[in-house]
């Protein structure tokens, strides 16, 4: 059902969108929830298309945005694919979204133009240039092979996010100091997405909830745009002990620590 029903909104030589509406039989759809592509390490151009399953079942459609190369999606496409969502998400009453890593940072290069009322973000990343973010390290690579300067103001999120925005953002202060310091500044652009600390959780801070199995409950809340900043602090407290990456990943900084931490 999923195949027949998607449909390719954009086609870009660096972005690409395609749409999967839901079964008929539910109705016309409930809303529209977007999910944005990751950084891959083994990337060779666009990955298959995925719709997110779960928000097909509920009534949603589900709109994946991939890009070609792990480049934060900073291409010649975004703008044009921004006009392309404007357009579609105006035919849609709510429009919710999700982004790992580059992928969140993906969501938010678009809130504006989704017109999001509610994102689930996990490790954003305000931006990989050294210019903004000197602290981050991990993507210079990925930083360098970006065209600069951009014709627009593109990959500055204080000029595309709405402040209004409404989500979510689960981060591992432990796993890099980047981390933390990528979350304060998102926040500072859009207050009204909750700062969750989940330590120990790995990049995407995940961990736990997967060693929870919760995942599909996490994810139906942020379809539905329920999902808040105390039911994660909630998980992540009474299943952090049941987890064992938790557990290794909190060893090993209290080795580099001299036996202390501080959560």
């Amino acid at each position: 059902m999923a195949d027949r029903a998607a449909q390719t909104i954009f086609d870009g030589a660096h972005l690409r969108a395609v749409l999967t509406r839901p079964d008929a039989k539910l109705g016309r759809p409930h809303g529209l929830f977007v999910s944005f592509d990751h950084w891959r390490k083994d990337r060779v151009g666009f990955p298959a298309m995925v719709p997110v399953a779960t928000a097909l079942t509920m009534g949603y459609a589900s709109l994946a945005i991939m890009t070609a190369a792990n480049d934060w999606f900073l291409n010649p496409d975004l703008d044009p694919l921004r006009d392309v969502l404007a357009q579609l998400s105006a035919g849609y009453r709510v429009v919710r979204a999700s982004g790992f890593s580059m992928g969140g940072y993906g969501a938010l290069l678009c809130s504006a133009a989704l017109r999001l009322d509610h994102v689930t973000l996990f490790a954003p990343q305000v931006s990989i240039r050294a210019q903004i973010v000197p602290f981050e390290h991990r993507w210079r690579t990925e930083a360098a092979q970006i065209a600069s300067p951009l014709t627009t103001l593109q990959d500055q999120l204080g000029t595309v996010v709405p402040p209004g925005l409404r989500g979510v953002m689960v981060f591992d202060p432990f796993y890099a100091p980047a981390e933390r310091l990528h979350a304060r500044a998102i926040q500072a652009i859009a207050p009204g997405i909750a700062r969750v600390p989940m330590p120990f959780s790995g990049h995407p801070p995940t961990a736990v909830i997967m060693a929870a199995k919760a995942f599909s409950g996490v994810q139906r809340k942020m379809i539905d745009g329920t999902l808040c900043a105390t039911d994660l602090r909630h998980l992540h407290r009474t299943e952090r002990e049941n987890c064992p990456a938790y557990l290794d990943a909190m060893v090993a900084v209290l080795k580099a620590r001299g036996g202390t931490a501080s959560l």
